[in-house]
């Protein structure tokens, strides 16, 4: 079991195009590319679509995949602190099953779940990385290197609870409040100020605005 918990600036995807090609890592345990000298990533997607993953070696498990958030999630916090989390396993998903789901949050929000399992690998060698997914062993001068700021980075050797989670986003924890802004497609309307945030009239006017409007397109 483990928790995964980073506060990230990301500043957004590389101009380079070769660069642009490589995801981004954030956290890794990682000294290759097979089973064995692979235990997990957590990084950004190759195709820099704003989505983020948590990762392992594959290789053809398609019962297993890597998981990945929908795309464009990050897109809206280009050069701002987020913070993001990777649980795994989910106790309630699965309570028998050591390797079966990993959830993903942004802010204290939940983004994504599936199921999930750790890579094989077991060489002591393959070390902890921060602002990339692959050690020195794996692959030196790494172009897969996280492109913003990165701070507050907790390793758990246990799967955290989402009241735990959000804990650990709250800008402000000493202050009593609790407030996690967790982004929803439902918010269309988001001029509010920060900590006033909220799924309100002002969404629903901007859907209002366009109901049952006709548009017309050539046959």
């Amino acid at each position: 079991a483990i928790t995964l918990s980073v506060w990230v600036k990301w500043l957004g995807p590389r101009t380079d195009p070769y660069l642009f090609s490589k995801g981004q890592g954030i956290l890794g345990k990682r000294g290759g590319w097979d089973d064995v000298s692979m235990v997990w990533m957590l990084e950004t997607s190759a195709a820099q679509d704003g989505s983020f993953a948590l990762r392992h070696y594959v290789g053809g498990d398609t019962s297993t995949p890597d998981l990945y958030t929908a795309a464009g999630l990050l897109n809206q916090y280009i050069n701002q602190w987020v913070h993001i989390a990777a649980t795994f396993p989910h106790r309630a998903a699965d309570p028998c099953d050591a390797n079966s789901h990993a959830w993903l949050y942004l802010n204290g929000g939940r983004v994504a779940d599936g199921p999930w399992r750790f890579s094989h690998g077991y060489d002591p060698n393959i070390y902890f990385t921060i602002g990339t997914s692959t050690d020195q062993n794996g692959w030196p001068d790494t172009p897969s290197s996280f492109y913003g700021y990165i701070d507050e980075v907790r390793v758990y050797n246990r799967a955290l609870d989402p009241n735990e989670i959000g804990y650990l986003a709250d800008v402000s924890p000493a202050d009593g409040n609790l407030w996690i802004p967790i982004p929803s497609p439902a918010e269309v309307y988001s001029n509010e100020e920060q900590g006033k945030k909220a799924i309100n009239f002002k969404d629903f006017a901007l859907v209002a605005d366009q109901w049952l409007k006709e548009e017309m397109f050539p046959r």
